[in-house]
């Protein structure tokens, strides 16, 4: 597992803003090509949006707000690269933990089952015979509101953690994104 996360971080890290640089340089020489001015002539900072070459005109350049326009800054898309990749590999660790959480749980039922069979059913049949029937009657009454009330409970408390998990943990940090834009929901 570690040699693959090994492997794949520098794969998360590597590419996106390779093909950010390549689609600005794009941009810039489709902007060369439409004003016809070359090299420093034309602000690189100017993020232009892809359009078909009929569309591009001299006169539509100045409708882009390319003097409104933030600097596009290699640095800070690799800046922005490394924070996510920072994101996914925290929260795959957290996933893991949070399973490991789940695994311990259902080895703390088990350790309670047996504790609880030792104590009442096993107590029970270490009676001799005339009182082991009447022991094992009760011992089994017992044991089995101490496992409907104790370990079902605990059962289904692990069922809705394990939801609540899903739900507020994985699907939250694979679709949520924090862009300031307000939530609408289907209609």
């Amino acid at each position: 597992l570690m040699a693959v996360t090994m492997f794949t971080v520098p794969i998360m890290l590597i590419p996106k803003p390779l093909v950010k640089f390549m689609q600005h340089k794009a941009r810039v020489r489709e902007l060369e090509r439409a004003t016809g001015r070359k090299g420093a002539a034309v602000d690189p900072s100017c993020v232009l949006p892809l359009q078909d070459e009929e569309s591009l005109s001299p006169g539509s350049i100045d409708d882009f707000g390319c003097d409104d326009a933030e600097p596009w800054d290699f640095g800070e898309v690799v800046i922005h690269q490394v924070i996510e990749t920072i994101e996914y590999v925290l929260g795959t660790v957290s996933h893991t933990a949070s399973y490991l959480r789940l695994w311990a749980l259902s080895l703390a039922h088990q350790q309670l089952s047996v504790v609880f069979f030792s104590m009442t059913l096993v107590s029970g049949m270490g009676a001799p015979f005339p009182l082991n029937v009447i022991a094992i009657y009760l011992a089994f009454a017992v044991w089995f509101a101490v496992t409907v009330a104790i370990l079902l409970g605990m059962d289904t408390m692990e069922c809705f953690l394990h939801t609540l998990r899903l739900h507020w943990v994985e699907f939250q940090s694979k679709f949520y994104r924090g862009d300031g834009y307000l939530f609408t929901p289907f209609r």
